[in-house]
């Protein structure tokens, strides 16, 4: 059942960098894949390859580290139970900036302006649409004019 988590990881990482190349995609999945005591240490091996998808990591592997002035993000609520709350700063002169959640597999789920002087923002775990999201792991990105901030995790847990 890994393959639908991979191909959302995949999409995922080229949101964020549409230009990648297959190998660098590859080598961001290899790289930000997490061992554990389910998977053994001795990875890679014939049950678990390289190990557990981490979409996080895999986009850090991707992306070079954020430079000074970029948009910075964090989840301030761990888990979300009724909202999600993220501190959030932008670099001076930010024109716009809007706050995106994204699913495990790399599909939209939310998305909303931001105010450039804001600090911080809220997510009521409603889908664009308004549905209730399910229990589980979002991805979040602050993307701003000046860059886009690395994902964070979004942990809901009602």
């Amino acid at each position: 059942m890994a393959a639908p988590h991979v191909t959302g990881v995949c999409a995922l990482l080229l949101s964020l960098a549409p230009d990648s190349t297959w190998e660098e995609l590859r080598a961001a999945l290899v790289g930000g894949a997490r061992e554990d005591r389910y998977t053994g240490w001795d990875l890679p091996d014939t049950a678990w390859g390289y190990g557990k998808v981490y979409a996080p990591a895999a986009a850090a592997e991707l992306s070079p580290p954020a430079p000074v002035g970029a948009p910075m993000l964090e989840v301030v609520t761990a888990p979300a139970v009724s909202e999600a709350i993220f501190r959030y700063d932008l670099p001076a002169g930010t024109m716009w900036a809007e706050l995106r959640i994204y699913d495990i597999l790399g599909r939209p789920v939310w998305t909303e302006e931001l105010s450039p002087g804001g600090r911080i923002a809220r997510w009521d775990l409603l889908t664009s649409g308004g549905m209730p999201v399910a229990n589980g792991v979002y991805l979040a990105v602050l993307v701003a004019d000046s860059g886009a901030s690395p994902p964070v995790t979004v942990v809901v847990q009602r």
